[in-house]
């Protein structure tokens, strides 16, 4: 099933340092990835990954919140499906919280309207979600897809 997507594991303090060393950039790297894997495995397209990056640049955030949202929610119906033959989940892969899809929404709305009114030490917290908030996107996508851990 892993290998249809393009989802592979990412060590959680790796994620972490190439997203802080590229200023974000690999964070659209990994936005990209999630969006065609929600593709392909979903009926309906949720939208081209690279207008989902383009869109996200252009508001700002805004945009990423919806498609981080979408992501999640149609991640948590697709780890419902049954796993194809002689596919099993390992027991090194974690379910994702089970409401992944609200902390999403309302955090990362809530961390969005930090960062435009604080400075310092708020600022400083919603980095820190953010960052929480990627790993575990990626890993309620490595947990959906069956991504082996290396």
């Amino acid at each position: 099933m892993s290998q249809k997507y393009p989802i592979k594991h990412e060590n959680p303090a790796l994620l972490v340092v190439l997203i802080l060393v590229t200023c974000g950039i690999y964070y659209f790297i990994l936005l990209y990835r999630w969006i065609a894997a929600i593709n392909d495995a979903s009926d309906k397209p949720l939208v081209d990954p690279a207008v989902g990056i383009i869109l996200s640049i252009v508001t700002c955030g805004i945009a990423t919140i919806y498609y981080e949202y979408e992501i999640v929610a149609r991640a948590e119906k697709i780890a419902r499906r049954p796993l194809p033959e002689g596919v099993v989940r390992s027991p090194e892969l974690k379910a994702p919280v089970s409401n992944l899809k609200e902390i999403v929404l309302f955090g990362s709305i809530a961390s969005f309207v930090l960062s435009l009114f604080s400075v310092g030490f708020l600022f400083a917290i919603t980095i820190l979600f953010t960052l929480w908030l990627t790993y575990a996107i990626q890993q309620a996508l490595e947990y959906t897809f069956v991504i082996p851990q290396e």
